[in-house]
């Protein structure tokens, strides 16, 4: 080793996502232990979540045998955060995940406090889902009581929503879309309400979403992803597009054409800001170079290309075929590398900085 890099301008910063996220990517654990141990700056961005920053700071841990703070994890739903000055007194709707897991990280992570799920809404109107053969079983130990509506102009005692959260891949898909589309449907967000205004010709998008309803955040765009099954699984991008297509076929519009819902999540340009702002937090200085690492061609590799630094950094992306991506075929979008792992990523991005390992 010819150099050791340390915290100076010469090296700025390593960028290292999904690919570490389990911490078994070939060359991960010999990666982040030359990282940490170098004091080279680096995040996880993920799109994957479903738990709090702080439980995915003990698991990854002892996974790598590094030391790994919260701060240097941004999961799909962590951007989350930034809404709750705007929200943080009002009721929203959080979807998707295992049991009540995404509620806590609502709560406990975030700083939410009036948190509701569709767990909620089915225990206190049952008749709103009469497939119920695994509500009891799935709902009984997590449902809570409604809060009481903050408008006092409600006509009827439902629960008004301001803002709708999908943080994960919904586990129960015809209820959660049979409650998004009522509130979107709904007068001022009032669960149980329709608003006059819906399929009036004379009103913009036929009166459609021009009533209050909540708008919708989604956390991950992505439509597929790889497990052990030898098949790609849907997730939380395929419930998106069902969604959309089944509210063009009640509403004869266009839900994204209204601009009605925010996406985050890799490859937006909202994620890898915040995923840079983090990143500077960690290296607690200003960044030139950002290198991001990853095997998912339309998720790290488009989203470096494409993303437009507010600070002016400069983004190189470089694909490792552990994962996604195979070696021998041509990507979708074309890294400015492609390398075999994850410790020759390292190694490639200290020779651009002009430091021989």
């Amino acid at each position: 080793m010819a150099k050791t890099p340390s915290r100076s301008d010469q090296f700025q910063s390593l960028y290292n996502p999904r690919t570490n996220m389990e911490g078994k990517a070939l060359g991960s654990l010999e990666a982040m232990k030359y990282l940490s141990d170098n004091n080279i700056p680096f995040i996880f961005l993920t799109n994957g979540g479903g738990k709090t920053e702080l439980v995915r700071e003990k698991d990854m841990s002892e996974r790598l045998g590094v030391p790994v703070l919260a701060e240097q994890f941004i999961q799909a739903h962590t951007p989350f955060k930034q809404y709750v000055p705007e929200f943080e007194d009002k009721v929203i709707l959080v979807l998707g995940g295992v049991g009540d897991q995404c509620r806590e990280v609502a709560e406990s992570a975030y700083g939410f406090k009036k948190v509701i799920t569709s767990a909620d809404l089915i225990t206190a109107t049952p008749a709103v889902s009469p497939f119920d053969e695994m509500h009891g079983y799935y709902f009984k130990n997590t449902a809570r009581a409604l809060p009481a509506t903050m408008n006092s102009t409600c006509s009827q005692s439902g629960v008004q929503v301001s803002a709708i959260f999908i943080y994960s891949s919904p586990r129960e898909w015809y209820l959660d879309l049979q409650v998004i589309t009522d509130l979107l449907l709904s007068e001022s967000g009032i669960f149980g309400t329709v608003s006059s205004k819906n399929n009036n010709p004379d009103l913009p998008n036929k009166g459609y979403l021009q009533d209050g309803q909540p708008k919708l955040y989604f956390a991950n765009p992505d439509v597929t992803y790889a497990t052990q099954y030898h098949l790609p699984l849907i997730c939380q991008g395929t419930f998106k597009l069902a969604l959309e297509g089944m509210w063009k076929g009640l509403a004869g519009t266009e839900l994204v054409a209204k601009q009605h819902y925010t996406q985050i999540g890799k490859p937006t340009q909202l994620q890898f800001e915040f995923g840079e702002q983090s990143l500077r937090s960690v290296a607690n200085r200003n960044l030139k170079r950002v290198y991001m690492v990853g095997d998912g061609p339309r998720s790290d590799i488009a989203g470096a290309n494409n993303y437009k630094s507010p600070w002016g950094s400069t983004w190189k992306s470089i694909l490792v075929q552990t994962g996604i991506h195979e070696a021998g075929s041509v990507p979708e979008h074309k890294p400015t590398i492609e390398v075999g792992n994850v410790l020759d990523t390292v190694k490639w991005a200290l020779r651009e900085e002009g430091i021989e390992v």
